[in-house]
């Protein structure tokens, strides 16, 4: 299994640093073509820093993927059953009001519905 999952972690930071690689060169493209519009502008430093983050980057997605295999221990958490509801009390009595209305709107208005259905 760790094999597998080796392998595909070689693959997928491979290929997701030549991804990120492109990123940064096109944007480095893009900056500088807007750059070009104005005269005296600073660039940012991209291509001297792409090796740093690129760097960083294959760190970073390597301890993601040992992450990955790591068990971690569930902290146990003290649930109260008291203040435990499927639903919220409030709106659970509003449903109820609203059906006690409607039923009672039913009843009250029975011979008006009866005489108008025929």
């Amino acid at each position: 299994m760790k094999k597998f999952v080796d392998r595909i972690k070689y693959t997928a930071v491979k290929s997701l640093t030549r991804l990120m690689l492109t990123a940064l060169e096109n944007a480095t493209l893009q900056i500088e073509a807007q750059a070009m519009k104005f005269t005296k502008t600073q660039l940012p430093p991209i291509r001297e820093e792409s090796q740093a983050v690129a760097e960083r980057f294959i760190t970073r997605m390597n301890g993601y993927f040992d992450a990955l295999g790591v068990v971690s221990e569930k902290e146990e958490i003290d649930v109260d059953s008291e203040d435990m509801s499927l639903v919220d009390h409030d709106y659970l009595e509003a449903i109820i009001a609203m059906k006690g209305m409607v039923e009672r709107a039913r009843e009250s208005d029975t011979k008006q519905y009866i005489s108008f259905s025929t």
